[in-house]
C-alpha cells in the first residue's frame, strides 16, 4: 500500500477521512498525510473543508502561523454547532499551532491583553478597591493563552491540556440560563463557566436582566478571566459583580446589606465553598431582624393616635410610593405622585430597583417600615395582596391601572384587604371588575391618571424643539400595527397556557377567526366583554370546566396584545391612503413593515414627549377601548390640541366626555374617513384648532394635574379613615 492512497468510494465522508488523517497525524507521517489530502480534494468540497484540511499540511510542514491562520478563517465560516471536538485533529493543529509560536506573535496574546485592559477599566469604576488588588497581583503560572473555537482559552502547559467546558457543563449551565434567579459562582475554575454563562444570560421582559456573584478568593484567578472575554458590559450593568481577594466576606456583606439583590438560587463551581457564601448571604438579609419593631409600631396607641389626625386634616400622611422599574409607565407614573404627595405637604419615600439586576428583598420592605414609618403605601396596579407580608394595620393605596396578579387571579378579595385600603382606578371598567371581586364600593374611586404639571407645559413658537418635533398629525405609543407579528407572537408566549389537549386546537382556531373578523370587518367595535361572550358561545361546551379558566385569561391576553394593533392599523392606514403626513413616536415603529417610514423614533418623557404635544398641529388618541387617557392629562397641560378615537358611551372604560368639552376642548372622530375628514378641517382652520387647544389646557391646569389628584386622592383616604 506504500505511495498508494487510502481506498475511495465515491467519495468519502469528510469526518470519516478526518479520522483516517488524524491517524496518519499521529503517526507523524507528512508526506502521507499531504498525499492522502490533496488525493481527497477534488473541488467539491465546502470551503471550510478546504482550510481545515490545508490547516493540517500546513502544521505537518511545520508552518504553524499559516496553520492557526487557516483554522480561524475556518471557524469564521462555521455556526456554533459545527465546530469541531476537543478531540478533532483540526482542534489539535489550532491549538499547537498556537503553541509553537512565540508568545507575542500569537493574536490570543494581543487580544487578551485588550480584553484585560479593558475590563479593569469598567471594574475600577464599580470597584476600585478590587480592580487595584487585581492589577497588583501576579498571574497564574503554567497558563498560557490560546484562541480556540468559542473564543480564547487557557492551556496548562504542565498538564498539556485546554481547559475547556465540558459538555455536560454546558447542557447545565445553558438550561439554567432560563431561569430568572441570581446565579453564584464559588470560584472562576477554568473561567469557561462565567464567559459561557454571560453569553447565555438570561434576558426578561422591559430589560430585566440576571445577577451572576463570582466569590473568589485568589486575585491570580480573577486576573486570569478578565483575559478571556470582553466582560465590560455585564460588569458596568451588575450582571457580574465579582467578590475577591482578602476583604471578600465584608464585600459580600456591603453589598448584600443594601438588601436590594437576590438570594443566588443556582450555584457553580466549588460547591461546597458556594454553600458558605450562600449562608454568608442569607443571615445577612433576615427580614426577621425588623419585624418585632415594626409590628409593635403598628399595633400601638402611638400609631392608632396618627390616623386619628390624618382623618380629621390635623396630620399630612407619611407615604411610601413602592414600584418596579420594569414597565416605565408605571415607575413614571408612581414618581409622579410621589412628588406629588410631597408637594402638598406629605412626607414620602420612593422604593424602586437601582438597576436591571436589583430584586427589591423582603427584608428591605420591613427596614423601610422600621426606619420610615408610613401611615401609607401607594402603588400602582397593585394592591395589598401583592405585598401579604405587610401589617394588616398599615393602609394600602393601590391605583390600578391594569388586570394582573395576583389581583387579575384572585375571585374574591374578602379576607384579602382591609377596610382602610383604597383603590383608585384609572377607569369605570376597573371599578365593575373590582367590585365584581367584592371590593366594596366604599374603598372603590375613579380618578383617570393626571399629569405633572412641572413636565408638561406650552413652549414658545421660537422654542428649537420645534424644528425637531413639528408634524401635522403625531401619535405616540409604544410599539407599532404590525397585525401579522402582534397575532404571532401572542401564539407564541401562550400556546402553553392553552387548555388541555381537549380543547387547544379548538381554541386556537376561535382566536385565528376572532383576529380575521378584526381585520375584515373593521368597522365593528369589539370589546372584551364581547371575546368573553364569544369565546364562551363557541368553546365553553367543549373546554373542561376545569380549564375555563386558561381561556378567559387567554381572552385578556388576546384583548390587549392583539386587538389594539388591529385598530391602529385601521386609522393609520386611513391616514395613509389619505397622504396626510404623519408622525409615529415610541419604540419599534421603525419594524413596521406598513408604517416604518413614519417612523420618528421614541419621544422621551418629559421635554421630548412635550416637544411632540406642543409642535404638532394634531395629536393623536387612538386607545381600542376608552377615550379619556394620561395623554389628554398631558396634551391638555403642554397646551396640544387632541383628537380622539371615540367610543360608545355604554362601552367607553372611561370617557373623556366626562373630563373635557366635546369640540370645545377636545375633538372626537369615529371612524377613519371621519378621521380624515376632521384632520383636513382642522389642519386648514388654525384659529379654530388653536381656541380648542387653549380651552383644553385651561381645564387640565384647573383639574388634571398630579397635585390636583393627589388632593383627591388624600382626601378619600382620610374618609376611608374617618370610616374605620
Amino acid at each position: 500500500m506504500e505511495g498508494k492512497t487510502l481506498e475511495k468510494t465515491q467519495k468519502r465522508g469528510f469526518e470519516e477521512f478526518s479520522k483516517q488523517i488524524q491517524v496518519l497525524m499521529e503517526a507523524r507521517d507528512a508526506e502521507k498525510v499531504q498525499r492522502e489530502i490533496n488525493a481527497y480534494l477534488t473541488g467539491g468540497e465546502t470551503e471550510v473543508e478546504k482550510l481545515l484540511l490545508e490547516s493540517v499540511v500546513h502544521y505537518m510542514r511545520k508552518e504553524y502561523e499559516a496553520a492557526a491562520e487557516m483554522v480561524g478563517r475556518a471557524r469564521d465560516l462555521m455556526k456554533q454547532e459545527e465546530y469541531p471536538a476537543l478531540e478533532s485533529p483540526y482542534s489539535a493543529v489550532w491549538v499547537y499551532s498556537q503553541l509553537a509560536l512565540p508568545r507575542r506573535e500569537r493574536p490570543a496574546t494581543t487580544m487578551g491583553y485588550k480584553f484585560y485592559k479593558d475590563n479593569i477599566k469598567v471594574l475600577r469604576e464599580v470597584d476600585e478597591e478590587l480592580a487595584g488588588d487585581i492589577q497588583n497581583s501576579r498571574g497564574t503560572e503554567g497558563l498560557t493563552l490560546v484562541e480556540y473555537w468559542t473564543g480564547l482559552h487557557y492551556f496548562s502547559l504542565k498538564h498539556k491540556e485546554l481547559l475547556n467546558l465540558e459538555e455536560e457543563a454546558r447542557i447545565s449551565i445553558l438550561d439554567k440560563s432560563k431561569e430568572y434567579v441570581p446565579v453564584l459562582f464559588a470560584g472562576v475554575g477554568t473561567g469557561q463557566e462565567v464567559r459561557y454563562c454571560m453569553q447565555h444570560t438570561f434576558r426578561g421582559l422591559y430589560g430585566m436582566k440576571r445577577a451572576h456573584y463570582l466569590m473568589e478568593k485568589d486575585l491570580s484567578q480573577l486576573r486570569m478571566l478578565l483575559y478571556l472575554d470582553d466582560f465590560r458590559e455585564v460588569l458596568a450593568s451588575r450582571e457580574l459583580m465579582i467578590f475577591g481577594g482578602a476583604g471578600l466576606n465584608n464585600k459580600i456583606k456591603e453589598l448584600f446589606g443594601t438588601l436590594r439583590y437576590g438570594i443566588p438560587q443556582i450555584a457553580i463551581g466549588e460547591l461546597e465553598q458556594g454553600r458558605e457564601y450562600e449562608e454568608l448571604i442569607k443571615e445577612e438579609v433576615r427580614a426577621e431582624k425588623f419585624k418585632p419593631k415594626v409590628r409593635g409600631y403598628y399595633s400601638s396607641k402611638e400609631f392608632r393616635e396618627r390616623q386619628k389626625k390624618i382623618a380629621q386634616g390635623e396630620l399630612q400622611p407619611r407615604i411610601l410610593v413602592k414600584t418596579g422599574r420594569w414597565t416605565t409607565f408605571l415607575r413614571y407614573c408612581a414618581a409622579d405622585f410621589e412628588q406629588a404627595f410631597a408637594r402638598i405637604g406629605c412626607e414620602t419615600r420612593f422604593m424602586m430597583e437601582e438597576n436591571d439586576v436589583q430584586s427589591l428583598l423582603q427584608a428591605l420592605h420591613w427596614q423601610q417600615l422600621e426606619e420610615f414609618k408610613p401611615d401609607a403605601v401607594f402603588m400602582v396596579t397593585h394592591a395589598r395582596p401583592s405585598a401579604p407580608n405587610l401589617p394588616k394595620e398599615l393602609p394600602f393605596i393601590c391605583y390600578v391601572q391594569d388586570k394582573c396578579g395576583p389581583v387579575l387571579e384572585l375571585t374574591d378579595f374578602t379576607g384579602e384587604i382591609t377596610k382602610q385600603d383604597l383603590f383608585v382606578c384609572v377607569v369605570h371598567e376597573l371599578e365593575g371588575y373590582l367590585r365584581a371581586k367584592k371590593v366594596p364600593e366604599n374603598q372603590i374611586m375613579i380618578m383617570p391618571i393626571p399629569a405633572d404639571e412641572n413636565m408638561f407645559c406650552p413652549l414658545g413658537e421660537k422654542n428649537p424643539l420645534r424644528k425637531k418635533y413639528r408634524n401635522q398629525v403625531s401619535y405616540v405609543k409604544h410599539g407599532n400595527a404590525d397585525t401579522e407579528a402582534a397575532w404571532a407572537e401572542w401564539v407564541q408566549k401562550t400556546k402553553l397556557a392553552m387548555p388541555g389537549d381537549e380543547g387547544r386546537e379548538m381554541a386556537l382556531e376561535f382566536f385565528q377567526n376572532l383576529y380575521q373578523k378584526f381585520l375584515h370587518e373593521p368597522l365593528k367595535r369589539w370589546y372584551e366583554e364581547d371575546m368573553q361572550g364569544a369565546a364562551a358561545e363557541k368553546l365553553k361546551k367543549v373546554i373542561l370546566p376545569e380549564s375555563w379558566e386558561k381561556v378567559e385569561r387567554l381572552v385578556t391576553t388576546f384583548s390587549v396584545a392583539v386587538y389594539p394593533a388591529c385598530r391602529r392599523r385601521y386609522y393609520l392606514e386611513g391616514l395613509a391612503q389619505a397622504e396626510i403626513p404623519f408622525g409615529l413616536y415610541g419604540n419599534d415603529w421603525d419594524k413596521d413593515p406598513q408604517f416604518g417610514g413614519f417612523a420618528r423614533g421614541a419621544a422621551g418623557r418629559g421635554e421630548e414627549l412635550n416637544g411632540v404635544y406642543n409642535f404638532s398641529e394634531i395629536n393623536l388618541h387612538l386607545h381600542p377601548y376608552a377615550t379619556m387617557h394620561q395623554r389628554l392629562s398631558e396634551c391638555g397641560l403642554a397646551g396640544g390640541f387632541m383628537m380622539v378615537a371615540d367610543h360608545q358611551p355604554e362601552k367607553d372604560w372611561e370617557q373623556a366626555r366626562q373630563y373635557f368639552k366635546e369640540d370645545k376642548e377636545v375633538v372626537f372622530f369615529e371612524s377613519r374617513e371621519e378621521l380624515v375628514e376632521k384632520c383636513r378641517y382642522y389642519l386648514e382652520h388654525q384659529k379654530e384648532r388653536l381656541a380648542i387647544a387653549e380651552n383644553m389646557h385651561k381645564r387640565a391646569v384647573k383639574e388634571r394635574t398630579c397635585k390636583a389628584g393627589a388632593k383627591v386622592i388624600l382626601n378619600k383616604f382620610r374618609q376611608l379613615l374617618s370610616d374605620k
